[in-house]
């Protein structure tokens, strides 16, 4: 071996030598910083694992130290043993973003009697939950509960999450709790309507007529009352008023929820000067109505409840505004809501025995389409019309926008969003009239297909009915062209409620039903934020939303995209690392056989 090839062999060894300890160095570099640094990025759809905007305004505008008691019993079984972390997390995240007026504690209350009863004075306290060993199914009590506690000089506020549980939004519960501990005066007031034949109005007219309720004055306060509590879960004052005989410049936003009576022009005139004062009004209303037959026809009950045509009055209030309410029906056979009607399944003897069957119902659509650029459906994967009356449920119809409307939408001074609109594979009826399940599914040629928006939100520039000279330029309007899927979220009637019934269906059926139900649900409150100008929390609501529907129904192409990535992702990237890898050893080796060559010539 000549004198040159040994030293360039020495230079090439020293190159992979420094070359092999900077590598070393800087993997030695990373897993410090990577050690003192925690770096999380959140790669879900609706960024479920980062704090949201309005949470960080909360925390950054705390006025007053922000104390955070969890009190955790340790060791807990799955799924139960990954609350700690999660609440660990989200905590360590708000801390961060309250400029240090948030401190937090994790106590296990099983450790200390004094802690037990701290969270007992809280209203915290125990559940029992089982354990699976490999010999036996045991059960333990535990605790799992979370106090908030504002500090002031005067009394502290506190407020109570009872109950925690694996994968719940944690960040909405705490926020909305937030939200009431700092808020400046009351909770905005919602008025539903009740003199107008809807749900609530017909639920009092009823409940009024045993002697024993206590008149319409009690049952109106232990409705509202519950709608507080449950319903809204204390976001809200609730008032159930007689639009044209209550005051309404005390409510925040006003609800017609299944109008089914006409309103007088004093109704109207009362319900129009609310809008024109910037307040909030939402009409969930129907083209058809079900009603009984005359008694001069048939005693009352003796035959079910048909379908009729239903003028409330707000029909021109409504078109005054810009929205038209259609005379069609729209139809889905390909994504119609899955339903339960009795069926016969056998004969005993000559007798049809009948039972309830889960079936596809086209008078039904299943809503998907839902638009991003509403603030009304940020988490919401869909829309379900859930009726009343599933044998004969109402008609659900198209709206329209006035061409008014569309001009002041070009001018800028209104934003109209059509919230929600059927699926392409739907069709338009044109003069609706209520259909039977046969009806529905049988194609007719004055059919059209397409997709047809069912529920609008306009914002803006609104003028009066009762004065066309005048206008509000902050009215905020929505309209659903079906009020029947909220009614049935206060049907126990229905079957799909009954859980025996649900027992027996396959588990698709039951977690689908209840995508229907937790989605409308979602948007009623979503709607009220709205309504009441004080939109925070619908961000946040609804995070973590699981979806039952067939995925090729939920954005199907979207989630093979994610997988895809998931799964060829990390091989690709070790891939073009080595690609570079190579290319730079290759690239080193042909320079070194060039330099070489010129010193072997020379």
């Amino acid at each position: 071996m000549s004198k040159q090839e040994h030293w360039r062999r020495l230079r090439v060894g020293a190159s992979w030598v420094t070359l092999i300890g900077v590598l070393v160095a800087v993997v030695a570099l990373l897993n410090l910083v990577v050690s003192l640094v925690t770096v999380r990025v959140d790669l879900t759809a609706d960024r479920r694992h980062s704090i949201a905007p309005y949470t960080q305004e909360l925390l950054a505008g705390l006025e007053q130290p922000l104390r955070v008691i969890v009190f955790l019993s340790g060791e807990l079984p799955a799924p139960y043993h990954l609350v700690e972390r999660e609440v660990s997390d989200l905590l360590q995240d708000m801390r961060a973003s309250a400029g240090g007026r948030l401190t937090f504690t994790i106590v296990d209350p099983a450790l200390d009697e004094a802690d037990a009863e701290r969270a007992m004075n809280f209203g915290i306290l125990p559940f029992t939950i089982g354990e699976q060993s490999r010999d036996a199914l045991s059960f333990r009590e535990v605790y799992m509960g979370m106090a908030l506690v504002l500090e002031s000089a005067a009394d502290d506020e506190v407020a109570i999450i009872e109950q925690l549980f694996p994968g719940m939004n944690l960040e909405y519960e705490i926020a909305r709790r937030l939200r009431d501990l700092t808020r400046d005066g009351e909770a905005p007031t919602l008025g539903f309507v009740v003199n107008d034949g809807s749900f609530f109005g017909e639920l009092i007219d009823q409940a009024a007529q045993d002697p024993r309720s206590g008149g319409r004055d009690e049952i109106k306060s232990l409705l509202r009352t519950q709608l507080e509590d449950q319903l809204f879960e204390g976001l809200f004052r609730i008032r159930l008023v007689d639009a044209g005989e209550d005051a309404l410049d005390e409510l925040d936003a006003l609800v017609f929820l299944g109008p089914t009576r006409r309103l007088s022009d004093e109704a109207l005139r009362a319900v129009d000067e609310h809008v024109q004062a910037g307040r909030g009004l939402a009409v969930f209303t129907s083209r058809w109505r079900m009603a009984d037959a005359p008694p001069e026809i048939a005693p009352r009950g003796m035959f079910p409840p048909s379908p009729e045509p239903n003028e409330t009055g707000l029909e021109p209030l409504l078109e005054a505004y810009g929205v038209l309410l259609q005379n069609d029906i729209l139809l889905d056979r390909e994504a119609g809501q899955i339903s339960v009607q009795d069926r016969t399944i056998g004969y005993y003897g000559d007798q049809p025995i009948s039972a309830p069957v889960p079936l596809m119902d086209p008078r039904l659509p299943v809503i998907t389409r839902l638009d991003p650029a509403s603030i009304l459906v940020p988490n919401l994967p869909l829309l379900a019309f859930q009726p009343m009356d599933r044998t004969q449920p109402l008609p659900v119809s198209s709206l329209a926008v006035t061409g008014a409307a569309r001009e002041r939408e070009a001018a800028d001074l209104l934003r109209v969003v059509e919230v929600a609109s059927t699926n392409p594979t739907s069709v338009r009826r044109p003069q609706g009239r209520p259909l039977s399940l046969e009806e529905a599914s049988t194609p007719t040629p004055n059919e059209t297909q397409g997709s047809f928006p069912v529920i609008a939100t306009l914002e803006g520039t609104l003028p009066s009915w009762a004065d066309p000279g005048a206008l509000t330029t902050s009215g905020r309007l929505l309209v659903a062209s079906n009020g029947e899927f909220i009614t049935s979220l206060f049907n126990p009637r229905d079957p799909l409620r009954d859980p025996r019934l649900m027992g027996s269906m396959p588990p698709q059926i039951a977690q689908t039903v209840q995508q229907y139900n937790l989605s409308s649900l979602l948007f009623l409150r979503n709607a009220a934020d709205w309504l009441a100008a004080d939109p925070g929390l619908i961000a946040i609501r609804g995070r973590g939303l699981p979806v039952f529907l067939d995925p090729e129904l939920l954005q199907r192409e979207s989630a093979m995209r994610l997988q895809a990535a998931n799964v060829l992702g990390v091989p690709l990237v070790f891939l073009l690392i080595g690609l570079g890898v190579w290319w730079a050893r290759t690239r080193r080796k042909h320079i070194l056989q060039q330099r070489f060559a010129l010193l072997k010539e020379g």
